[in-house]
């Protein structure tokens, strides 16, 4: 019983240093020389590298003499001010230049929209949401 306890103790000691020497300067600095090397090697060359793994493609039949004003949706447009129009176009040319968005010319919409709550006013960017 004391042998285990003495072991458990052990452990403690060892997660406790851990602990401490993470906070080190010189262990966060090499911890964070090494997100901005992953990020800078990985994410600006593989941007959508973790979008991949559960991909859903999904195919719509093409539509000849397609017009704007055969939308098949009942979603109106919801209006947006001029700072959130530029922010939708910058996240719309980003997204597209990452790969996680591709153009299309499909019949089908849907209507979105920015949150400015608390947590985006902290991060100091609007959230889009699509319905």
């Amino acid at each position: 019983m004391k042998e285990k306890h003495i072991e458990f103790l052990q452990d403690d000691i060892k997660a406790g240093k851990v602990a401490i020497d993470i906070q080190k300067p010189l262990v966060q600095s090499k911890i964070q020389n090494f997100q901005k090397q992953l990020e800078k090697e990985v994410c600006s060359t593989l941007p959508n590298a973790f979008w991949d793994r559960k991909k859903h493609m999904v195919t719509l039949p093409y539509e000849d003499g397609f017009k704007e004003a055969q939308i098949p949706t009942k979603a109106r447009p919801i209006q947006m001010n001029k700072d959130l129009v530029k922010v939708c176009k910058d996240e719309i040319t980003e997204l597209l230049n990452k790969g996680l968005i591709s153009p299309s010319k499909s019949p089908w919409s849907c209507s979105t929209f920015y949150v400015n709550n608390q947590a985006e006013k902290e991060r100091g960017v609007p959230r889009l949401v699509i319905n």
